[in-house]
């Protein structure tokens, strides 16, 4: 048999196109190359090790970044194993958890959530899982906590998007405080800046919009005339998202660009608003948005979804446990 011909193409070539709405009704076309994707290999590894006995349990889309990246290009390198679902369902993941002996159960949160929730759950069947990441969406500081405690694992946030997989991470060693209200830092290789309305630098601690550059950066969209709006002149990507990061690089992400509730002529985070009373005991799930209002221009709506059993939930009951918790004024939601 005649050897195949070497393939023209080489690391630097694009490999893969993933799409993803971001925040526009369009689907885009996201290029990534097998440098790109294998940076997320790299950094995995000298962050978290590439034991071949982890096994891990995919939940969610294979075809999401996320999905192929540490569900296939991942476990493939490391040769490790992945227990996969047809299709999500609580009750059977954490059965398989315990079945399997998976080491790693992590996902959106909403997933998270559904398992803690599932009926057969317990502790004891999370004896095997040594990881929990939680990222994809929006992670409160509560999901996490709540995370390490049922599984006694390591929990952690992150936070990347098709663009830019697995921009920032927690890890083992950060304090308690920044694994629960940070999304972590920078991944090795990769550089984060805030930056205003004008795209400059803003200090730490204040609030605007996250820039990110980083060896896992896509190399643009498939119409390449969406680039020029989504990349600065030095190479980064304007993700849209709404930051803070701290004196030590941490990254706490307090919202969209766009989901910002304008009350009153001043600037409220729904993110922030959405941490907070995530944490009350009768709250399952919650989303904050703006409502139009002709006085305030907009009033802080809060969207929840109760947790079985714990009762009815009153907007009087969102105030005080907001106002103990030293909530601002503006920042407290209006309707429930």
């Amino acid at each position: 048999t005649e050897a195949l011909p070497l393939s023209p193409l080489g690391p630097h070539d694009v490999a893969a196109v993933f799409y993803t709405s971001g925040t526009t009704a369009d689907p885009k076309g996201v290029l990534h190359t097998p440098s790109t994707l294998g940076a997320v290999h790299h950094f995995h590894r000298r962050l978290y090790g590439g034991a071949s006995d982890e096994r891990g349990l995919l939940q969610f889309p294979l075809t999401h970044i996320g999905g192929l990246l540490m569900f296939a290009l991942i476990p493939i390198a490391n040769g490790a194993s992945v227990v996969f679902l047809d299709g999500f369902d609580p009750a059977l993941t954490v059965d398989l958890i315990e079945r399997y002996g998976v080491t790693s159960a992590g996902g959106p949160p909403a997933i998270l959530q559904a398992m803690f929730a599932a009926p057969n759950f317990s502790p004891e069947k999370m004896r095997s899982v040594r990881w929990s990441g939680s990222g994809a969406a929006d992670v409160s500081p509560q999901l996490i906590r709540e995370a390490g405690a049922k599984m006694g694992a390591f929990a952690y946030r992150s936070y990347g998007m098709t663009e830019c997989p697995m921009f920032t991470s927690g890890r083992r060693d950060d304090p308690e405080d920044k694994r629960y209200h940070t999304d972590g830092r920078p991944v090795p290789g990769a550089s984060a800046r805030v930056v205003d309305e004008h795209g400059r630098p803003v200090g730490a601690g204040v609030e605007g919009e996250v820039e990110a550059y980083g060896p896992q950066l896509c190399v643009g969209y498939l119409d390449a005339r969406l680039n020029d709006d989504a990349f600065t002149a030095d190479g980064f990507f304007r993700t849209g998202d709404l930051a803070v990061m701290d004196a030590e690089g941490y990254v706490r992400i307090t919202g969209r660009r766009k989901d910002i509730i304008i009350r009153k002529g001043e600037n409220v985070s729904a993110k922030g608003i959405e941490d907070e009373l995530a944490a009350h005991p009768k709250v399952a799930d919650v989303a904050v948005i703006g409502v139009p209002d002709p006085e305030a221009g907009e009033r802080v709506c809060a969207c929840v979804v109760l947790r079985p059993g714990r009762g009815a939930l009153t907007l009087r009951e969102v105030r005080d446990f907001m106002v103990a918790r030293g909530v601002m004024r503006q920042r407290i939601p209006e309707r429930l």
